[in-house]
């Protein structure tokens, strides 16, 4: 499952959310198709968005990969795909909104 929310600063630090909504990347057979399905989401909440008029920035926060498991709860397949998915959703990020994700620690 991977997470997608569009937050609005409402004020110095208060903010609400826009839209929250997930991808069931378990329903894609390959990496490609998950990046596919995840960016086609991004797209189309870009282009909906109620604020692209008005929005100046955007800010991009990915969840940064994991540098170690517990072998009970994740396996070394496992972290690599979620590793690579990782990878070509930041790049298109880049690509997409024009700005650099910040990492987010998972912990």
């Amino acid at each position: 499952v991977t997470g997608i929310t569009l937050l609005r600063q409402t004020s110095n630090f208060n903010v609400e959310t826009i839209h929250s909504d997930v991808v069931l990347t378990k329903n894609y057979p390959c990496i490609i198709s998950k990046a596919d399905a995840i960016l086609q989401q991004l797209q189309t909440l870009k282009n909906d968005c109620p604020e692209k008029e008005t929005c100046v920035d955007w800010n991009v926060a990915i969840e940064d990969c994991l540098l170690g498991f517990q072998s009970a709860r994740f396996s070394t397949k496992g972290l690599v795909i979620l590793a690579q998915l990782n990878g070509i959703v930041k790049y298109s990020c880049v690509k997409m909104f024009n700005v650099q994700p910040v990492n987010i620690n998972p912990r």
